[in-house]
């Protein structure tokens, strides 16, 4: 069983992980910002507890980008300061990433730049050892 917790939004990391989209849309967040602060959040975003780094945040985002940054704007108009979140277990950085891209993937797909980006940038980061094995995880 999974259990919702409230994690303060100082204790998240939301750029720990390689961000799949290059464009975030700002209408749509503010569409969401609106909901949000109309009837809440309706789904709690995703973290994972990470190695704290000189002093840095507990836990890594996996998934909810614009839920958590929706979050941050109410919280600095006098919102609330923590945000349902699920915590995962832990998982190497290549699988968070994996599941980071097929997190998104339901919602909309990625343009074959964003691919080619991520795939890049994994494999820069040594998270694979090859283009094609980076190419063959975000793909599958």
């Amino acid at each position: 069983m999974t259990t919702i917790t409230h994690i303060p939004l100082t204790d998240i990391d939301d750029h720990a992980m390689i961000r799949d989209r290059s464009h975030r849309d700002q209408t749509t967040l503010v569409e969401l910002t609106a909901s949000i602060r109309a009837i809440g959040l309706r789904l709690p975003v995703e973290v994972m507890a990470v190695e704290v780094v000189a002093g840095g945040p507990p836990y890594a985002l996996l998934s909810g980008l614009r839920r958590i940054t929706a979050f941050r704007a109410l919280a600095a108009e006098g919102g609330p300061d923590a945000i349902p979140a699920l915590i995962r277990p832990p998982m190497s950085r290549a699988e968070a990433l994996a599941a980071v891209i097929e997190e998104n993937e339901i919602r909309e797909p990625l343009s074959a730049w964003e691919r080619g980006r991520v795939i890049h940038i994994a494999h820069e980061e040594a998270l694979f050892d090859t283009i094609e094995a980076a190419a063959e995880a975000m793909t599958s």
